[in-house]
């Protein structure tokens, strides 16, 4: 039902499950190494990594239940051994270390975004990913609002969940009963997913988002997962400008970009499509091509393309020019896909995320994703308008083609029927010339015993056709028949006409109103036929008279 930005395809064939919201969605943590976002290893030098592991919850955008910080010491990329400054590309390139890495996503319990940097490895299904390092999550639906809420800390700083429940459960500010109307209030903010919640003179209100547990305006669809490989290199950036922008700026950007790779000569910068993700935002899908010594043009991998322009350095550029994520489009292994369908997202009761899993109409393709506000149902809306627009162009010129298809179809057919009607001529011809050249051949010959074998036979049938009672006879019976019939033909068929049964009822009706209009006229001529002859019969009494 999304727009799945991350799959070859565009819009596929979705439904929704209903759902209430709820306080579904909260799951163990799960401790995980960096997924796609971030690359921890190099070519052709070993690579150390130094993971821990915390626990944050999850939330929308997370998917997973785990935040591992990951430090990573890489040798060259691609091309030269030993180890560079930082600086260059795929050749003498070295890693910096990497920023916070959370195994599925950024956001915690109420889609709070962490205080640090973070890269996410598997990023949002259905675009609950933000920041930089999301593999593929915007790439299956439309990239949410950013979460508003802060991240619980260790500092004594309020819990986003308590606050949440003193808010609508505790409210303690006039001691009265106007806490239970305020309480009442909050709660039913939180099912709006939008206001403020006041719940005591000395902390701050709670803003709700539609990323709170509480919020009603929810539902699961579906979209396709990304089917690209690594080695394709594609890899997606999501910029807080418009389609019409990029596309007005697209040299420009392609200059910037290559800036950024550091404007190497061996390496070609490509963009694959230019796209829009909402009203305001784009995505473009770039990919590298780095050419060797022998002439001959590869592809970066996705993940070290991704991996070089996370590092902080690129990361600061690629922001300054609106810049919002970037992420690798590939397809996430089994086991990811396990642990994200595993575990229900924030907010979602983990009982309708288990229906929507069994629901899914072609699990090899689709994966279930939540949908949260009527924001992002109003894109997907227009993703599908978008996708059946293309549906329709495109079967208009497969009607083109197939009118194209059968116009030559027929004047094929004519030209066989052509040629086979001269073939037929041909075959006559060469059957002619043969009878002739046979017949020079033997002429002043004596005939041999087959051919004399043969004329008796053709002698008998001759006469048998030239008795009187035969064929012959017959034969010119039938034909003296059949001209006569001609003869007589035209003037029959000038006789005959095809008419609908209505129709002949329709010319009785007026064929009996003729006859009865006669009818009826005759006798009124007859009538005055006889008063005619009274007034003859009466003034020839009164001359006699005199």
């Amino acid at each position: 039902m999304a727009f799945a930005q991350g799959a070859a395809t565009g819009f596929p064939t979705t439904s929704t499950a209903p759902t209430f919201g709820g306080f579904g969605g909260s799951g163990t943590a799960v401790s995980r190494a960096p997924g796609f976002g971030t690359s921890s290893f190099s070519f052709a030098t070993p690579a150390t990594s130094t993971m821990t592991t915390s626990n944050t919850g999850f939330g929308f955008g997370n998917f997973g239940t785990g935040t591992s910080t990951a430090t990573t010491t890489s040798g060259t990329g691609f091309g030269t051994f030993g180890s560079q400054p930082t600086g260059g590309l795929f050749s003498g390139l070295t890693s910096q270390p990497s920023s916070t890495s959370t195994g599925f996503g950024n956001f915690n319990l109420f889609g709070a975004k962490p205080a640090t940097t973070t890269s996410t490895g598997f990023g949002g299904f259905g675009g609950f990913s933000s920041g930089f390092g999301s593999t593929f999550g915007s790439g299956l639906g439309q990239p949410q609002q950013q979460p508003q809420q802060q991240q619980p800390t260790v500092d004594g700083v309020t819990n986003p969940l308590e606050a949440l429940y003193n808010a609508v459960f505790n409210c303690n500010i006039y001691g009265d009963e106007r806490d239970s109307t305020l309480a009442r209030w909050n709660l039913l903010q939180a099912l709006w997913g939008t206001g403020k919640g006041y719940y005591s003179r000395t902390a701050e209100p709670v803003e709700f988002t539609l990323q709170n547990p509480l919020c009603r305006f929810k539902a699961i669809g579906y979209s396709c997962i990304p089917v690209t490989d690594n080695k394709e290199g594609l890899v997606a950036i999501s910029f807080n400008k418009k389609e019409e922008e990029l596309k007005a700026q697209q040299g420009q950007l392609v200059t910037n970009l290559n800036a950024v790779l550091g404007n190497k000569p061996n390496l070609s910068l490509n963009i694959e499509t230019i796209r829009p993700t909402s009203e305001s935002k784009a995505q473009v899908i770039i990919f590298v091509q780095e050419k060797g010594v022998t002439g001959s043009l590869r592809r970066i991998p996705a993940t070290d393309l991704t991996a070089y322009l996370l590092q902080p350095m690129q990361k600061q550029q690629l922001t300054q020019w609106g810049v919002e994520n970037v992420y690798s489009q590939i397809m996430p292994d089994k086991e990811q896909l396990d642990e994200y369908l595993a575990n229900a997202p924030a907010g979602i009761d983990p009982r309708l995320w288990k229906q929507a899993r069994l629901d899914n109409p072609n699990p090899d393709k689709y994966i279930p994703v939540p949908m949260v506000g009527f924001a992002e149902v109003r894109w997907r809306l227009k993703c599908q308008e978008q996708e059946t627009r293309l549906h329709q162009l495109f079967l208009e010129r497969v009607s083109e083609d197939i009118a194209a298809l059968q116009r030559r179809h027929a004047t094929t057919l004519a030209k066989i029927a052509e040629h086979r009607r001269r073939f037929i001529d041909l075959e006559h011809r060469v059957l002619k010339v043969l009878v002739k050249q046979e017949v020079s051949r033997k002429l002043g010959l004596a005939l041999q015993p087959e051919e004399e074998a043969l004329r008796g036979r053709l002698e008998s049938l001759q006469v048998q056709l030239s008795a009187p009672t035969q064929f012959k006879a017959r034969l010119n019976e039938l034909l003296s028949q059949m001209r006569t019939h001609s003869l007589q033909l035209p003037n029959k068929e000038a006789e005959r006409y095809a008419m609908d049964p209505g129709v002949q009822e329709d010319i009785k009706q007026f064929l009996l109103m003729e006859q009865n209009g006669m009818a009826h006229l005759i006798d009124i001529i007859q009538n005055d036929l006889a008063s005619l002859k009274i007034m003859k019969d009466g003034l020839l009494n009164l001359l006699q008279g005199h």
